[in-house]
């Protein structure tokens, strides 16, 4: 077994909130944290980025992370992909994200 370790120290957080909106509300209302809140009140699209985008630099990695470990199997196939187009048989990857303890 290996096991490798990507750590991520910044990331476009804007561009992710933009891809990823959807995934992301659906996140924060599993969570019930005061922002899925205000968010699930029917605010228009452009305001709940704006809320999102403001959000501490630390919600935002554990979005992220989240964001990741719901899409884990997507991940763990695109890596298996990756790998046999270069001549290599990757079997059993495992895909997880964890957001650094505040």
């Amino acid at each position: 077994m290996v096991k490798l370790e990507i750590e991520i120290r910044d990331a476009d957080y804007d561009s992710l909130i933009d891809r990823f909106l959807p995934m992301l509300l659906d996140r924060l209302r599993q969570s019930g944290s005061p922002v899925a809140r205000l968010v699930s009140g029917g605010l228009p699209e452009p305001m709940i980025k704006s809320v999102l985008k403001k959000l501490p630099k630390n919600t935002k990695d554990q979005l992220a992370a989240d964001l990741v470990n719901a899409n884990k199997d997507q991940l763990a196939q695109f890596l298996k992909d990756l790998a046999a187009q270069n001549g290599l048989r990757l079997d059993g990857i495992g895909v997880s994200a964890k957001a650094p303890e505040v």
